[in-house]
């Protein structure tokens, strides 16, 4: 043997790590080794979410739908628990807590008058200018129309 990078077979150290790494997948950064990916079809959560459980959201909702017993004017009547809690926040409001009031103008101001529910009146001057750009492009389409003869 002439020099340590040639063997008995010919063949040279680079060529034989090629021939390992062809046959050997490559691992790193976005490539786990094989034996631990998830097989085709096998889910990464095979339990899962449990059928019926709630989010936060729901749970909230369901709670806050419940009728609770509250005594108002010497009396016992069944409210929902939102209804019990507003009721709550105004009577506070009223004796002067100051917080409470803060609370419930807020609210006030964040919800539509019954009023504009009941007319559908737009109450943001952004959406009245929405509404007018939209009613003039519309006009505009419709003089713009040629007229067809069954229209006349």
């Amino acid at each position: 043997m002439s020099s340590k990078s040639e063997r008995d077979d010919g063949a040279t150290p680079e060529s034989d790590d090629a021939d390992v790494e062809s046959a050997a997948p490559k691992v790193g950064y976005r490539r786990p080794p094989l034996h631990t990916r998830f097989k085709p079809g096998q889910s990464g959560n095979p339990r899962g979410r449990p059928k019926g459980a709630k989010n936060i959201d729901m749970l909230c909702r369901s709670l806050l739908s419940r009728k609770v017993t509250i005594q108002e004017n010497g009396g016992r009547r069944k409210v929902t628990a939102v209804e019990a809690i507003v009721l709550a926040t105004i009577q506070r409001a009223v004796r002067g807590d100051n917080r409470a009031a803060k609370i419930m103008l807020d609210l006030q101001h964040r919800l539509p008058t019954l009023e504009d529910a009941e007319t559908g009146a737009v109450s943001s001057a952004e959406d009245q200018a929405i509404i007018a750009e939209f009613l003039a492009t519309l006009q505009e389409a419709r003089q713009l129309e040629p007229e067809s003869e069954d229209r006349k």
